[in-house]
């Protein structure tokens, strides 16, 4: 998948409990190669931090790349990705605006637009490469000229057992800088990711696919609290690693005076991401609860549950959240 069909998280809000890391690098005490990376392209280096911070810096020029060296990762466990970055040129937010429409923009490759970014590539010992199963990943660019912290929220690749981090600047004239890289186990009160929007305005981790690219947007809660994800055609939610025989709950919640109401639609996948038929279903969503809830048994072989997030125009979500319960039998 091409990097220039992703685009980049700006801040975060949420902080992991009991978080593991299980890679760290700032990149000082290296000249050439930081311990944790696997390699560089021509045109990427190692270099002095600019006055007013120490250490050093991964510079990646116009044209390049850097990977980082196969860390081994848990199907079942969340992660979370951070870094400070900026991107110096004329692709950032501050000398282009109009690449706030890009973020949202799928299509965007095909126009020609090649932004700086991330990517992570999931492998097994069996598979050289692990399919994530997220079609347009597109929050992964790197927009902004001053430092800032991008996030980066996911559960590995069906499949996976070992993942690694590229860092990619396909672009003629930016330079773009990375520094204090952080991989860390990552706990959320819900079993999917980003369940109330509280990453970041340009977060949208767990929602890494839309339809139709322009008609999905955070919007800033009246009380500051985090964001409302607008859907006004459709957006899938990343896959969810479930247990077969066990009870999910899928709860949703509109921001306050919904003009219409929504519908989530729930598959169940095996192990391999193929689709499990005749089980699943929908949670309606009512403009006049301003919610919906629904209860799903996963089948024995369900390995995955994803949620489909089919809104309107005027339809916002305050909460999407998949947790897994216990059911109480009457005696």
């Amino acid at each position: 998948m091409k990097l220039e069909m992703m685009i980049g998280c700006l801040a975060i809000a949420v902080s992991p409990l009991c978080a593991e890391t299980i890679l760290n690098e700032n990149f000082d005490g290296a000249d050439k190669l930081a311990p944790a990376m696997e390699g560089m392209s021509r045109g990427a280096a190692l270099v002095k931090a600019p006055e007013g911070e120490s250490g050093r810096l991964l510079e990646l020029g116009p044209k390049s790349s850097a990977i980082f060296k196969a860390v081994k990762v848990d199907r079942k466990t969340k992660y979370r990705l951070t870094f400070r970055a900026r991107s110096v040129g004329p692709d950032s937010l501050e000398e282009n605006p109009q690449l706030e429409n890009a973020f949202y923009d799928v299509n965007r490759s095909s126009k020609g637009l090649k932004l700086p970014g991330w990517g992570l590539t999931f492998s097994s010992e069996t598979a050289k490469y692990c399919n994530p199963h997220i079609l347009f990943p597109y929050h992964k660019v790197i927009l902004s000229n001053q430092f800032r912290t991008c996030s980066d929220v996911f559960y590995p690749a069906p499949g996976a057992t070992q993942m690694k981090i590229r860092f990619e600047n396909p672009s003629p004239e930016n330079k773009v800088f990375i520094d204090d890289l952080k991989l860390e186990t990552f706990t959320e009160d819900a079993l999917n990711i980003n369940p109330e929007f509280k990453l970041g305005k340009y977060d949208h981790s767990g929602f890494g696919q839309a339809g139709y690219g322009i008609n999905i947007r955070m919007t800033e809660r009246p009380d500051k609290k985090g964001y409302s994800l607008n859907v006004a055609s459709w957006a899938s939610g990343d896959p969810v690693p479930v247990e077969g025989g066990k009870n999910y709950v899928i709860e949703a919640k509109l921001a306050p005076n919904p003009l219409q109401g929504a519908r989530i639609q729930v598959i169940f996948f095996d192990k391999d991401m193929k689709q499990l038929k005749n089980c699943g279903g929908t949670v309606l969503v009512k403009k006049a609860d301003g919610s919906g809830k629904g209860n799903f048994i996963a089948p024995d072989n369900a390995a995955y549950l994803r949620m489909l997030v089919y809104g309107g125009k005027n339809v916002a979500f305050e909460s999407i959240r998949v947790t897994q319960e216990v059911i109480k039998m009457d005696q």
